[in-house]
């Protein structure tokens, strides 16, 4: 009887074990529906909504300050984009997303590589793609309302266009908090792209959007 008992102490220990460490990797990202934040991009500011997660993808619209659509994206939890529309382009990425799973929980030092397709959806096109992301580093990120863990990533991609290779670098901030990016810095031959969370609010608190007296241009800033 005493045996008995003893195994079903420690069986339950080890469920309690599962279940914390279950809880550091949730199945799901961290996205909340509703959630709004300002970005500023080359001196232009844009409004981003988490509109839906969907298992581990989190879909968000990029908006300009007139309310109309620029984009929308489709993100591995958060972190990796593996679908999107802009106006009348649509594509989507064919890989492993188990390749991705594999840098979760993030930590420094981790580090995946995949290859894959994309479709140009608009165009019937599909184009070869190699890709190697890097956990590189761990920072924290001050927005108005307190300062988060952010991971810093780093992600190369290669991919065959019209028939050349061309190489795309980029390097993505990642807080975990809200499975979003918070800031991204991208480099493709001679072009550089930069942009940044301004500020961040989930349903139900109280706007923190910087009042300031920015030209709000009509124009759009791709990010």
């Amino acid at each position: 009887m005493q045996r008995i008992a003893q195994v079903i102490v420690m069986w339950a220990v080890f469920m309690l074990a599962g279940c914390d460490q279950a809880a550091h990797v949730p199945l799901v990202p961290q996205a909340i529906v509703g959630t709004k934040a300002v970005i500023r991009a080359h001196g232009k500011d844009l409004s981003l909504e988490v509109t839906d997660v969907a298992e581990k993808i989190v879909t968000t619209e990029l908006s300009d300050w007139n309310g109309e659509l620029v984009a929308q994206r489709h993100f591995y939890r958060g972190l990796y984009p593996v679908a999107g529309t802009e106006g009348t382009n649509q594509w989507e990425l064919e890989f492993d997303h188990a390749k991705l799973e594999s840098l979760f929980p993030l930590s420094v030092g981790k580090e995946t590589s995949f290859t894959g397709n994309m479709r140009d959806i608009s165009s019937g096109k599909t184009y070869e793609f190699w890709v190697n992301l890097t956990v590189a580093g761990e920072t924290p990120f001050t927005l108005p309302d307190g300062t988060y863990t952010s991971y810093v990533v780093d992600i190369v991609t290669k991919y065959a266009w019209n028939g050349e290779m061309r190489r795309k670098n980029e390097v993505v901030y990642y807080a975990p908090e809200f499975s979003m990016n918070l800031k991204g810095v991208m480099q493709e031959a001679t072009s550089q792209r930069y942009w940044r969370v301004i500020s961040l609010e989930r349903p139900g608190q109280a706007s923190s959007r910087p009042n300031s007296g920015r030209q709000r241009s009509s124009g759009t800033v791709m990010i």
